[in-house]
């Protein structure tokens, strides 16, 4: 679907969204029913300056430093959805909006997400607002647990600046099997939340827990969608919603990722869809079967992948 949409106020997706309170109301109905939770090395013979291999692994640098700046760190682990992404759209047109939800939704199977099947209870949520800071403003006013588990200074930039483009995502720490936590009460007489890990792994190279994304949210500014394709949104919000990007992630994504889709930049000089990379970046963090791993492991994986299937276009 690349039919792009148009600048028509008084249109079939204006009459969708006529007021933001109208807005906030069908994203509250929504909302309100999800509840956060909270090598080896091998020696070789020194290579010369501007030889292959130094070219590669200075490309490998720059790439696994492009994850760094883009993707948030859950205590040492890059956080992602394990199941029961479900998307939903409100506020969008009608018409378009089974489309859209169709179209994200052939993005995270392509990538190597599994969803689930409609109905279902919605976990990644994209809402359109012509006021999207006030949305979120007002979100955060009457339905705090959205934002549960995030620093209140990272809670005030996320509201307090205005853009095209809020998100952000509930993450919750879970066994290396995806079995919820059992919190472990009061340690010392004092409130904790430190929770329980039972069957703790024994090495050094895996990890105890995992980090699982549980929800994600979207709150897009209708008035810059003139322009825009269905595709094009489509490809913005899977990246949002899969990811667990840190609040500069499209001011220093690439000048080809669609995560510029809100930033300003013409529609028309952006990728019809998932840029290369874009679409990488994805696949490195998704493809790998366990998630349980460092930082530092999951990135090199996604560095593997995007190395080595980035010039194959």
């Amino acid at each position: 679907m690349s039919k792009a949409i148009g600048s028509r106020r008084n249109g079939v997706y204006h009459q969708a969204m006529k007021l933001n309170s109208l807005t906030f109301i069908a994203a509250t109905s929504v909302l309100f029913t999800l509840a956060p939770t909270a090598a080896q090395a091998q020696e070789d013979a020194p290579a010369s300056p501007g030889s292959p291999s130094i070219v590669v692994e200075g490309r490998k640098q720059e790439v696994r430093e492009e994850l760094k700046n883009l993707i948030e760190v859950e205590d040492d682990q890059l956080a992602r959805f394990e199941s029961e992404f479900c998307p939903k759209v409100i506020g969008f047109d009608p018409e378009w909006t089974p489309i859209l939800e169709q179209l994200i939704r052939e993005n995270v199977v392509a990538v190597g997400m599994k969803v689930e099947p409609a109905p279902c209870k919605p976990t990644a949520v994209v809402i359109f607002s012509y006021d999207p800071q006030d949305l979120v403003k007002g979100l955060r006013q009457r339905m705090p647990g959205l934002f549960e588990g995030m620093p209140i200074p990272q809670l005030d930039r996320l509201t307090g600046e205005t853009r095209g483009a809020y998100s952000w995502r509930a993450v919750d720490m879970r066994s290396r099997d995806g079995i919820t936590l059992q919190p472990a009460g009061d340690i010392g007489g004092s409130p904790s939340q430190a929770k329980i890990v039972r069957n703790a792994a024994g090495s050094r190279l895996v990890s105890s827990v995992r980090y699982d994304i549980v929800n994600s949210y979207l709150v897009l500014d209708l008035e810059r969608t003139p322009g825009m394709s269905l595709n094009q949104i489509a490809a913005f919000a899977t990246m949002h919603l899969l990811l667990d990007l840190t609040e500069r992630a499209p001011e220093v994504s690439r000048s080809t990722s669609i995560l510029r889709l809100f930033s300003g930049d013409d529609p028309e000089t952006l990728p019809p869809e998932l840029s290369r990379f874009d679409r990488l970046t994805l696949e490195g963090l998704y493809r790998i079967r366990f998630n349980n791993v460092s930082a530092s492991q999951q990135r090199s994986r996604m560095v593997k992948h995007i190395s080595q299937n980035e010039a194959e276009e």
